[in-house]
């Protein structure tokens, strides 16, 4: 949707929300970063598990591993709409563009 120039111009205020929105995304990100270890990731590859270590996995961690999952692929969703929002900021009213 925000690929088009008038659905940023009409968004207004909800934009504004979505941006903080993105922004808040970005911060709890950078935050989760600064606290790994340098050979660490923060949505390491699970190819290398197999079926036993898969199947030993608590109810809990699998929970966790799928919010993980989410919560980063959100982020990432929140970098494109920043990115369609950027592409408009000539058009854009003030309060969006500070």
């Amino acid at each position: 949707m925000l690929y088009h120039r008038t659905a940023c111009e009409g968004a207004d205020d909800t934009l504004v929300e979505l941006i903080d929105y993105c922004y808040r995304k970005f911060s709890v990100m950078v935050g989760q970063c600064e606290k790994l270890a340098d050979d660490q990731y923060l949505f390491p590859d699970d190819t290398t598990q197999n079926a036993k270590q898969i199947m030993a996995e608590s109810k809990a961690e699998e929970m966790d591993k799928q919010f993980k999952e989410i919560e980063f692929k959100t982020t990432m969703s929140c970098f494109s709409i920043i990115r369609f929002i950027s592409d408009h900021l000539e058009t854009l009213p003030v309060p969006i563009v500070h």
